[in-house]
């Protein structure tokens, strides 16, 4: 069988599916788009995820019924023969006694179906290189896909290695500030019975973290919640703990905050006030000792509040 069930005319491109259906590759295409499903147009079998190969042994059966048939129904008017030779001169199909008449004799000439079938020959190998340079095309869009992913992740892990957890340092928290027991979080309490210790801040209300960077990209996450009285940032290891600071740069502190309703202020000198759209209730801190940079941004929609510009000569909190 030669014609395709889908058209009913002899097989264009024939393809085979995995329930053993050929059809026609346009016939097929144009069906799975009005069914909007991949299933064999026959027998409704799901086939697979994309377009079936051309069934190579089908196609030189057509072929060679093609060119039977073509041969079969050629006829030289001149002396009632099939036509079986082409005369490249003239660039027409004539008969065996063309070919020995005078007007041929001395003409280039081959057989037609000699011709048709190199043809044909020449078809398939510019199809089969196409293909073969289509896959290669193929797989290197998918390894350039995979360099990327690659990128991608180590971009990823190298943001993640910036992430630092806050662990404070009870040590230095002033005997007015409660520390969880995790030493992550921190609250307003009475004042209670520490030591005074040369590490503990007792002149301005504060902590710091545990762990100090002096190069490469930090960065925190900060909940303040609904507070009104708040201040974030970094500090350097030498700012002055037991007597009175402004929190300022030049003191070493590089912080901004809330100390009242609606209101942030960045602690520069003097200070600034800053304008947002919401108050934030979880603000990202990130610093670069490189750059000196400190960036703060609400966390909600990483929008930039205020960046401090600074050269940073020591160990930073």
């Amino acid at each position: 069988e030669i014609s395709c069930p889908r058209c009913s005319n002899i097989y264009t491109y024939p393809v085979l599916l995995l329930c053993g259906h050929n059809v026609c590759k346009l016939c097929l295409h144009k069906f799975w788009e009005w069914k909007k499903s991949q299933e064999c147009p026959v027998c409704g079998t799901e086939s697979s995820s994309g377009m079936p190969a051309v069934n190579q042994d089908l196609t030189l059966i057509v072929e060679e019924f093609q060119t039977k048939k073509a041969m079969d129904q050629e006829i030289c008017v001149l002396h009632n023969e099939k036509l079986k030779v082409f005369c490249d001169n003239d660039e027409v199909p004539i008969c065996l006694v063309c070919q020995i008449s005078r007007d041929h004799k001395v003409h280039k000439c081959c057989p037609i179906k000699g011709e048709f079938l190199q043809l044909h020959q020449f078809l398939r190998d510019e199809e089969d290189m196409r293909l073969r340079m289509l896959k290669q095309e193929e797989t290197i869009k998918i390894q350039v896909m995979c360099n990327k992913i690659e990128d991608i992740e180590k971009e990823i892990h190298a943001l993640n290695s910036t992430i630092s957890k806050v662990v404070l340092d009870s040590n230095t928290a002033h005997s007015n500030l409660k520390l969880t027991q995790e030493l992550t979080s921190v609250q307003y309490s009475n004042k209670l019975r520490l030591p005074d210790n040369p590490e503990r801040c007792s002149s301005r209300m504060c902590v710091l973290g545990a762990t100090g960077f002096t190069s490469g990209k930090h960065s925190w996450t900060v909940e303040v919640g609904h507070s009104k009285d708040w201040f974030v940032g970094v500090a350097r290891e030498s700012i002055k703990r037991k007597s009175t600071t402004f929190l300022s740069p030049e003191e070493g502190y590089w912080v901004m905050g809330q100390c009242s309703k609606d209101s942030l202020w960045a602690q520069t000198s003097p200070r600034t006030r800053v304008s947002v759209k919401q108050m934030p209730e979880r603000l990202t801190v990130q610093l670069d000792c490189d750059k000196g940079r400190v960036v703060f941004t609400n966390a909600a929609d990483s929008a930039v509040i205020y960046t401090f510009k600074d050269k940073f000569t020591e160990k930073l909190f």
